[in-house]
């Protein structure tokens, strides 16, 4: 696709491997990268990460966001019990019917 590490956004997150040093991750926050992407709607999982006084890692993502010359909306939403503790984010329970753009959206 031709992308560069400079097309990506980074998104914190804590997580911890179930087997000491290898194996499958544990997340204890949910996966904002697992959002839903609906036009200029954002729906990201609320992060529960450390604050001071606020989220942290979604005033990371937020300013991350603000920075681009896109106009999101965005929305943290809590997913926690419906997803979260299921192994799941809230892309897990949409069903988001969609037009591919008919351009190369990432150039």
């Amino acid at each position: 696709m031709g992308l560069l590490d400079a097309d990506f956004i980074e998104i914190p997150a804590l997580f911890r491997h179930r087997y000491q040093t290898s194996g499958p991750a544990v997340a204890y926050t949910p996966g904002m990268v697992n959002l839903l992407v609906c036009g200029s709607t954002l729906a990201i999982p609320k992060s529960f990460g450390p604050r001071n006084p606020t989220d942290v890692f979604e005033n990371d993502v937020s300013t991350k966001l603000d920075a681009l010359a896109t106009d999101f909306d965005v929305y943290f939403i809590d997913d926690w019990d419906e997803y979260h503790c299921y192994y799941g984010e809230i892309h897990c329970g949409t069903n988001v019917k969609r037009t591919p753009p008919a351009v190369n959206w990432w150039e």
